[in-house]
């Protein structure tokens, strides 16, 4: 986050005015509780270096218990983090709703949530979000959580339109995340590439795009930097 707010002081104003760009950030699992909901929006403000966020999402529908890490984990259990059962993510939604009201925020949203957690918010509160970010591409389409969201008039944003080339293992008693083996990608790689010679990158993109969903791709390599160009 520092990084990035280095970044954006370097262009703001010399380069470019402030409401010209749109900048999103997520609320993290740990400060789901209400009364941490804004101090943590302040914080990322703060790293940021600007006054406001155009959109704010809830990261995960889910809370850990607040003040140790971001990921706390279990007594006696290295691949389990503990789970604060007190906190709905109604609760936490309630509270990004008042954010609007503080003039930090111009929209609140969600992320990683299904149907049954937006029904969940909507049915509490009468107010929808203007976005709800999944991972989505065509090896995972979504197709009835993207059809309830349009019905809604929920904005989807696909992050990893790409494919997600990252997955868990388990080693040494401890969750890793590492990139799939070869295989698994050249695999992926024939599934998706088109046959007018597209790569994989720039297909995924456009079938992700062709069915009204907003893409949010992050490009790992070279190659597929050059296909976005």
């Amino acid at each position: 986050m520092t990084q990035v707010g280095n970044a954006l002081k370097k262009v703001i104003p010399s380069v470019v005015r402030r409401e010209e760009l749109f900048i999103t950030s997520k609320l993290w699992n740990d400060a789901h509780h209400p009364s941490e909901v804004e101090r943590q929006l302040d914080a990322t403000l703060s790293q940021l270096g600007t006054p406001y966020l155009d959109l704010y999402l809830i990261h995960w529908p889910v809370a850990f218990v607040r003040g140790r890490e971001m990921s706390p984990l279990r007594a006696g259990k290295p691949d389990e983090v503990e789970v604060d059962t007190d906190t709905s993510v109604v609760d936490t939604w309630k509270a990004m709703l008042a954010l609007r009201d503080t003039g930090k925020v111009k929209a609140v949203g969600v992320s990683n949530f299904t149907i049954q957690h937006l029904e969940a918010i909507i049915k509490a509160t009468g107010e929808r979000p203007a976005v709800n970010q999944v991972e989505a591409h065509p090896l995972l389409p979504q197709d009835d959580l993207v059809k309830y969201c349009k019905k809604q008039g929920i904005h989807i944003t696909a992050y990893s339109p790409l494919g997600n080339n990252r997955e868990w293992r388990r080693a040494d008693g401890k969750r890793r995340c590492t990139e799939k083996n070869d295989s698994t990608r050249q695999e992926e790689d024939c599934r998706l590439s088109r046959s007018d010679g597209s790569g994989r990158a720039a297909s995924c993109v456009r079938c992700t795009g062709a069915r009204c969903v907003g893409c949010g791709p992050g490009l790992l390599c070279d190659s597929e930097v050059g296909e976005q160009a």
